[in-house]
């Protein structure tokens, strides 16, 4: 559904992303992790058009980036980018509504799906706030609510285009400012929406979250992929400790799940 074939990209001469091939499918999280510098947020500008490529391809559900119909793109791709820079003082609900431009919906059930999303990411009642006065952990869950209202018809969208999958999301970070409850709620809602058919591709830095909702995870180091698998196959000390230059260890949860932990200082 979302898929880099080979992929380069260079800035200013300098290569970033060297021959990257990976997917994610409908029905699946994959968690792109890596340390600082890794390619990930160039994979996510890569996919959307925003970072020319100098080698290799993109496609959308079968299709390459350069022959969709940019609305009807918009109405099954969705896109959260790691900073989502926002100086006028939209009110909220008036910021969740910009996701549904590409729709055809009428007023009302655009104020609807707000206030449903607004919701679902744990803001109800807070479309009359100033976007500004909110904190940043509320800020990014109201650009997050705004990309469930962009794809809030996909599925039908995706119907009448004979796929029976129905959209996409790539999200950049999106819990770097939450807390420890809303990162869970957050992530639960992405892993749901992928129960339901979509694909769902995560930057994440925080390995153990990456551990605990990814169906696979590609692990990147100096714009390579080098591993990628199931959670229990990327989570191998050696190869962790490779990628990030530092000692990891990996232990088991109560449930037995991967956990990843670092040492702490010598003597404590």
């Amino acid at each position: 559904m979302l898929e880099w074939r080979e992929v380069s990209v260079s800035r200013g001469g300098v290569p970033i992303v060297r021959g990257v091939s990976l997917a994610v499918r409908p029905g699946e999280v994959v968690a792109l992790v890596g340390p600082n510098g890794a390619g990930k947020s160039t994979l996510v500008r890569a996919m959307t058009g925003e970072w020319p490529l100098s080698g290799g391809t993109v496609h959308l559900f079968g299709i390459a980036l350069a022959d969709w119909d940019r609305a009807a793109l918009a109405r099954r791709f969705g896109v959260l980018p790691q900073q989502s820079a926002l100086a006028f003082d939209f009110l909220v609900d008036e910021l969740v509504a910009l996701g549904r431009l590409a729709q055809r919906g009428n007023r009302q059930r655009d104020a609807d799906v707000v206030r449903t999303v607004l919701a679902d990411v744990g803001l109800a009642g807070q479309g009359g706030r100033r976007y500004l006065s909110l904190s940043a952990g509320e800020q990014q869950r109201a650009h997050l609510a705004r990309v469930l209202a962009q794809l809030h018809e996909a599925g039908r969208e995706a119907g009448a285009q004979g796929d029976a999958a129905p959209g996409a999301i790539l999200l950049d970070e999106p819990t770097s400012a939450l807390d420890l409850g809303h990162q869970q709620r957050l992530l639960e809602l992405l892993w749901r929406r992928s129960r339901q058919g979509f694909a769902v591709g995560i930057v994440l830095h925080d390995l153990n979250l990456a551990l605990r909702f990814a169906d696979r995870m590609v692990l990147l180091v100096a714009g390579t992929v080098l591993a990628q698998g199931t959670p229990a196959e990327v989570a191998q000390p050696a190869l962790l400790s490779r990628a990030y230059g530092c000692d990891v260890s990996v232990g088991a949860d109560a449930q037995a799940r991967p956990l990843v932990s670092l040492p702490g200082p010598v003597g404590r």
